[in-house]
């Protein structure tokens, strides 16, 4: 299939201002909010995994996938800012931790985030005092092709969960640690489907740091830079018990390539059918003797 995705801007102007994007600060002037420019990238190939689900393996390709038939309600409702103390969402929760434990044959797995998704075109509002806990609202799919976080905001990150001394010892290699996504579509996939990138052909120059500015602190991901190399992938109609795991970020870096698969939504693919997808990802902190 061919399609087209959004990457940062190879811009020499990173070699000199680093990327930015504010958020909760609504009155600022639009154009002081980021300095990140983008380029829609057409003919894009996204090969279709359907069939070859084993194929992909999360310790080489950066993801996989897995049947799975949730025991919780899937409603978007049950998901919302006005169900967000549910049992229902604390029981996906939970859910969504043994599956990874089971998954991955590992027992320290810690949930620190979600966030629910629906390609609608549904204005989307968020306080500012919530600008820094947006998991009970629904929002759009990402359309820009990321990494939930860089190296360095990786280990800002594991700081927030972990003691100093838990965290020297991941630094010492005695433990590897790992953010993994576990995301799954609400109803049948119709459009706008998690696009993928195989993480072994990202290079490290591929990507570029960017400072999310929060009102009280500044977090750091990576964008993706367009290159014709790049393998992509996607599941058709993706079904509410195919779940994807994909790395966010990994303690053990590989020298040669990204470990971490750049990811977002084809918003192009099925683009005006209905109905809009919607979707959870649940945010994992997984961690092993290495």
């Amino acid at each position: 299939m061919l399609t087209t995705l959004t990457f940062i801007e190879d811009n020499p102007l990173y070699n000199e201002e680093k990327p930015f994007r504010l958020v909760g600060f609504p009155n600022m002037p639009s154009d002081w909010q980021t300095n990140c420019k983008f380029v829609d990238q057409p003919n894009i190939v996204v090969l279709d995994a359907r069939s070859h689900e084993k194929d992909f393996v999360l310790d080489d390709c950066g993801f996989k996938f897995i049947q799975h038939q949730s025991q919780c309600c899937l409603d978007i409702e049950e998901f919302g800012l006005s169900k967000k103390n549910s049992q229902n969402l604390v029981k996906y929760l939970e859910e969504s931790i043994l599956l990874a434990k089971q998954q991955l044959g590992i027992s320290r797995v810690t949930c620190f985030d979600w966030r629910i998704r629906e390609n609608s075109m549904k204005p989307v509002v968020i306080p500012t005092e919530d600008s820094e806990n947006v998991r009970h609202y629904t929002i759009p799919p990402a359309a820009n092709i990321h990494c939930d976080f860089s190296n360095a905001g990786g280990w800002e990150r594991l700081a927030m969960h972990l003691t100093n001394k838990e965290v020297q010892r991941v630094r010492d290699g005695l433990w590897r640690v790992r953010f993994v996504n576990l995301w799954r579509p609400l109803k049948p996939v119709e459009n706008a489907p998690l696009v993928l990138c195989d993480s072994r052909t990202v290079f490290h120059e591929d990507l570029v740091e960017v400072d999310k500015v929060l009102p009280n602190k500044v977090e750091h991901s990576f964008y993706l830079k367009y290159r014709d190399y790049h393998k992509w992938f996607m599941l058709s109609n993706q079904q509410p018990d195919e779940v994807i795991f994909f790395n966010t970020w990994d303690s053990v870096m590989n020298e040669k390539h990204s470990n971490v698969p750049p990811h977002g939504a084809g918003l192009d693919i099925g683009k005006g059918s209905t109905p809009p997808r919607q979707s959870i990802e649940v945010r994992l902190l997984v961690m092993s003797p290495s």
